[in-house]
């Protein structure tokens, strides 16, 4: 196993490379959710400093991604749960179909270009990746979207790169990782290595060309308000820690495709009715983590204040 220090010289690690990196081993749950952050065992396994470590894992902090307890340090959050995936669907629910009509009658600011061209890029990552093998792996810790890690430091160990932690524990992230990845290295030094970047996996291009693909859409809004609510839930990032159930993107390419085509015509209820199809399709897909099932998606009625269409005319009087 090559090891991060063999890439390259020590000091040009940047903080956005191990940004990057470490991000992709949450998002793989490579590193469990649950499980204890190991600062020094990461800066030896990236082969760099604990600076941009600290400094990685600040943002990955505020991508909700990883959070901090007193006394105990860093740990990486727990995935959703059944509730809190339909909470956030819900609340995407509010604010896209009301963006995506609000985009389709926006004819000087439409956004249709922008959406086409981002779907272009990631049909052509589609072909060169080879999207039949895009489903290796999965994305759940167990399949099934529970996070079956140790939450106490007991059980789960702390981390580097999937390493056995302080305190000698192996029961660290590689163990867990359902990648098949040996978790050996019993000082925790040695495992991680070249498997920690992830960057050429369909399903990291895929989180990318959705969050890409709705952005361009709260964009075309020219409302602060609503654009930072939007990020501040990183949906696009929970939601891909669950489930791989559309590894390959082709079911969301389709559904996106169909939004576009409705934003470009014009057609605020087309627009609102692809959006809102996509997003229960999505959650769908999503919720197959879960054994149980709960109550359906509730999905709101358009305001009347919505733009275009026949919802969008004034109240009476």
């Amino acid at each position: 196993m090559t090891r991060p220090e063999e890439q390259g010289p020590r000091g040009r690690r940047t903080t956005e490379e191990v940004y990057d990196r470490l991000r992709a081993l949450i998002l793989e749950n490579r590193i469990a959710p649950g499980e204890r952050l190991n600062i020094d065992a990461l800066a030896r396994d990236f082969g760099v400093s604990q600076t941009p470590i600290r400094e990685a894992v600040r943002q990955l902090e505020g991508d909700q991604l990883v959070v901090k307890s007193p006394g105990k340090g860093y740990r990486t959050t727990s995935l959703l749960d059944l509730r809190q995936l339909r909470e956030l669907f819900e609340f995407r629910l509010l604010v896209e179909v009301w963006a995506a009509r609000s985009a389709a009658v926006n004819r000087l600011g439409n956004p249709s270009r922008k959406m086409g061209a981002e779907i272009t890029a990631f049909e052509s990552v589609m072909g060169g990746a080879g999207v039949g093998r895009a489903g290796a792996g999965g994305s759940g810790v167990d399949g099934s979207g529970v996070d079956s890690a140790g939450v106490e430091d007991s059980g789960a160990g702390s981390t580097g790169v999937g390493d056995s932690g302080v305190d000698g524990s192996e029961a660290g992230g590689a163990a867990v990782n359902g990648s098949g990845t040996d978790a050996s290295g019993a000082d925790g030094s040695e495992v991680g290595g070249a498997g920690t970047g992830g960057s050429g996996d369909i399903r990291h291009e895929l989180v990318r060309h959705d969050m890409c693909f709705h952005g361009h859409i709260l964009e075309a809004l020219d409302n602060e308000a609503v654009r930072k609510a939007y990020e501040q839930t990183h949906s696009h990032l929970h939601t891909f820690r669950l489930y791989a159930a559309d590894a390959d993107g082709r079911a969301t390419v389709a559904e996106h495709r169909r939004i576009r085509d409705a934003i470009e015509r014009c057609d605020p209820d087309g627009a609102e009715e692809a959006m809102r199809a996509h997003l229960t399709a999505a959650f769908d897909r999503f919720a197959q983590a879960f054994d149980e099932r709960g109550p359906q998606l509730r999905s709101p009625a358009v305001p009347r204040m919505y733009a275009g269409g026949p919802a969008s005319g004034a109240v009476d009087g």
